[in-house]
């Protein structure tokens, strides 16, 4: 996720899954504990519950979606100026707690102003319900964009500003070459 610096009502979505891999549903705001660091700097995260998925931002708002995600509401000290990136963590009772790094843009994160589209295929066939994830680094741990997943044709597309991109392709009994490189021109 690529968050632009000094950015304010930020949530992201955090996995809350047993040890076994299986999701863990029905958890509130007692259940967990969370976390924010920046660039090494570990803050906690006063949690409450919110009533709804459409509730306004509140620094700590935890509301479950379904299937073992939840969203979580950051706090806005977690991408102000002075550090790069920022780690979502935590404990869930009977269970771990999933999230991704997120990036924090100095630049802007852009308008997302190229449509691209991007073709799975295996030996030339498209290929339905392959998981694409984009990355700004090969070790592919900064992740810029929500998973997307092709379509009938094999088609996935992401609203992307021009750079240099990885791309990782997934899909049970399938072999792709990750990472991908790609490049968005200006």
């Amino acid at each position: 996720m690529l968050v632009v610096v000094g950015s304010t009502d930020v949530s992201v979505d955090v996995r809350a899954l047993t040890v076994a891999g299986a999701a863990l549903t029905g958890k509130v705001a007692a259940d967990f504990s969370a976390w924010y660091r920046r660039d090494g700097a570990k803050t906690a995260i006063e949690l409450s519950d919110l009533d709804a998925l459409t509730d306004a931002h509140s620094d700590g708002g935890l509301k479950e979606i379904g299937d073992g995600w939840y969203r979580l509401d950051v706090p806005d000290a977690a991408f102000a100026a002075g550090a790069n990136r920022a780690a979502i963590g935590g404990t869930v009772a009977g269970g771990v707690l999933l999230s991704a790094p997120v990036v924090i843009d100095a630049c802007g994160a852009g308008s997302g102003s190229r449509d691209v589209e991007i073709t799975c295929q295996v030996s030339g066939v498209p290929v339905d319900g392959v998981c694409c994830e984009v990355f700004t680094d090969e070790d592919m741990m900064n992740r810029i964009a929500e998973p997307k997943y092709s379509d009938a044709t094999g088609l996935v597309s992401f609203n992307l500003d021009p750079g240099d991109y990885y791309l990782r392709r997934q899909l049970s009994g399938y072999s792709f070459t990750n990472p991908q490189s790609f490049t968005v021109d200006p």
